[in-house]
């Protein structure tokens, strides 16, 4: 179903989140696994997960992927990001493809962050491209026998021309525009356990709610990922709001009483997280469930991590990190004991997580110093 979909990137977003309610982890793009298509693949824990097909990316083209998979097949996998680029015809692969594989992550096993790669891409690009045109005129050097490939990047050993990582917010952003979903975290990530509570309702399960009582009112919290304003015949303003939560996303009317103080407060503003009471009744025309919102206020959450208070939490990705990731953890955290405890969070992208608390040997004196070297495992 999802590889029938390779071309609309809206239809793969409801598609994942119905593999995420049944516990169906959905893979990453990776130019070393992925084939054309959707494909199943054994996990280590022997469960069958889904790997993205390199033709869903959006902007990449079908034909430069099918040529880069047939170059693999035949010549095995690629070693680094200039590997790959030298290996197949610039006018195949270009600079834009390359962009757009990097902000989705496809060469994320390179072990270089996204932002550096990106930084590379028109030097990388410039090289290969003049290798190229040197090898099909035919001349050669005495040193074409040897290998001058940068060495490998060791994840966590940041090179001289590393750059800063793009920030969360930016990686997320780039995922969800070209995969239609996202991969190494979500926005929504330090409002999990709010969300997850039984104090709000699940946006894809409103389907479900039995509508015993129309003056029902059903609480609802998620991130803001449109708004749209109209006005009425009377000359009202009202607005339509769209709001993603783990489950899906909605479209909500807002009426001038309740969208006019909204929108003045700011809190609409696409990317801000939200919580509202929705009133649901059937549309007579589509026969479908439609949403009028009111109540509207900021969704706020302790940041416990970095308020100096409470355990430290930290979130690793299934299909992101690895036990390198858990050593250099151990490594700065032995160097800071204390009091504070730590607590690991293991994640897949179905939204399977477990949550450890090591024993007292890894508790931490919390510093700024400690909480730089963790950030990106810093969970919220």
């Amino acid at each position: 179903l999802l590889s029938n979909e390779v071309n609309n990137t809206d239809k793969i977003t409801v598609f994942v989140a119905d593999c995420h309610r049944m516990g169906i982890e959905i893979l990453p793009p990776n130019l070393n696994k992925s084939l054309l298509r959707f494909t199943p693949e054994k996990l280590e824990s022997g469960e069958l997960a889904v790997r993205y097909g390199l033709a869903a990316i959006k902007n990449v083209g079908e034909a430069a992927m099918a040529t880069a998979i047939k170059e693999r097949t035949a010549n095995g996998n690629y070693l680094s990001l200039e590997d790959f680029s030298s290996r197949l015809d610039s006018k195949v692969i270009n600079k834009r493809i390359l962009e757009n594989l990097v902000k989705a992550g496809a060469l994320d096993w390179t072990g270089e962050n996204r932002a550096t790669m990106f930084s590379r891409l028109e030097q990388v690009v410039a090289s290969a491209s003049a290798a190229q045109k040197d090898k099909a005129s035919g001349q050669s050097s005495m040193f074409d026998a040897a290998d001058f490939s940068p060495p490998p990047v060791v994840k966590g050993t940041p090179s001289a021309n590393t750059v800063e990582e793009w920030s969360k917010d930016d990686r997320l952003s780039h995922e969800k525009e070209l995969l239609g979903f996202y991969v190494t975290g979500h926005p929504l990530d330090k409002y999990r356990s709010v969300l997850n509570s039984d104090k709000y309702n699940r946006i894809g399960l409103i389907d479900e709610i039995p509508l015993d009582n129309p003056r029902e009112r059903y609480p609802i919290a998620g991130m803001v990922r449109s708004l749209e304003s109209r006005m009425t015949k009377a000359g009202k303003p009202f607005g339509i709001l769209t709001v993603e939560d783990f489950t899906g996303s909605c479209e909500i009317m807002l009426w001038s009483e309740s969208f006019i103080p909204a929108r003045d407060s700011g809190i609409l503003q696409p990317g801000n997280i939200i919580r509202l009471e929705v009133g649901i009744q059937i549309d007579d025309r589509s026969g479908g469930r439609r949403l009028t919102g009111g109540s509207l206020s900021e969704l706020k959450t302790r940041k416990a991590s970095v308020n100096g208070k409470g355990p430290v939490e930290l979130l690793l990705w299934t299909h992101r990190h690895s036990s390198k990731d858990l050593e250099e953890i151990r490594y700065h955290i032995t160097g800071h004991p204390g009091t504070t405890p730590i607590i690991l969070h293991f994640q897949n992208s179905a939204g399977k997580r477990l949550s450890i608390e090591p024993s007292e040997i890894y508790h931490i004196k919390r510093s700024e110093e400690l909480l730089q070297s963790l950030d990106r495992f810093i969970e919220g």
